[in-house]
């Protein structure tokens, strides 16, 4: 458990029935630390006393790139003078350092659309769109298979609509790496760029939940 700390606003997730809910760090002392309601699709989750529940925490002090993740047990519910509910949570005394968010990639064929040339992301939905499947995605990029070619160096703009998303993510980026594959297709590695906060933390969320879904089945 080398470094691990907890702070103000890290993103927790637990997992529940097989489902993954959100919240944030709300207070931290010296035993314990308080997380908001978990959250995953508009359904708040109900804990009880001496629970033990799997956590993964995010570190926001790193710009969330160090992964813990513990079990621990609910000790206490209150809540705040502003009304807000608090689940109160034993400090874990071992957490597993997960993995370093730039390192993780998850593997995935989804069908997508993208555009060529050094456009803003507004105008995306108004341009003519190739084809293309990705092969793996992370927070820094995606490995993109197309029959169409592209050059190192040359800018595209990616649209991502998997189930897994909760709306669609537009992101620039840029080819880094081609590769010839069979049959006339290319592999291209593609490099995000200028990507807004909000879009890497879906991308990070999405790259866990293929992660969870695929150790199931191994």
């Amino acid at each position: 458990m080398e470094n691990f700390l907890l702070n103000l606003n890290d993103r927790v997730e637990i997992k529940y029935d097989e489902e993954i809910y959100k919240a944030i760090v709300q207070d931290v002392t010296e035993e314990t630390f308080s997380i908001n309601i978990p959250v995953y699709n508009g359904e708040y989750l109900t804990l009880h006393d001496n629970e033990l529940v799997e956590m993964i925490t995010y570190n926001n002090k790193d710009n969330y790139r160090s992964i813990y993740k513990f079990q621990e047990k609910v000790i206490a519910r209150k809540t705040e003078e502003n009304g807000i509910r608090l689940y109160v949570i034993k400090k874990p005394k071992k957490a597993e350092l997960v993995q370093r968010r730039e390192h993780v990639r998850a593997k995935l064929i989804e069908l997508i659309k993208y555009v060529k040339g050094d456009y803003e992301i507004d105008s995306f939905k108004s341009l003519e769109k190739e084809n293309g499947i990705i092969l793996d995605i992370s927070e820094g990029g995606v490995k993109l298979k197309t029959r169409h070619n592209l050059k190192l160096g040359e800018k595209i703009i990616i649209g991502m609509n998997f189930e897994e998303l909760e709306k669609e993510i537009i992101v620039k980026g840029n080819v880094i790496r081609v590769e010839n594959m069979n049959n006339k297709e290319f592999s291209y590695g593609i490099q995000f760029e200028n990507i807004d906060k909000k879009s890497k933390e879906d991308i990070m969320h999405l790259v866990f939940k293929i992660m969870r879904r695929q150790r199931k089945v191994v």
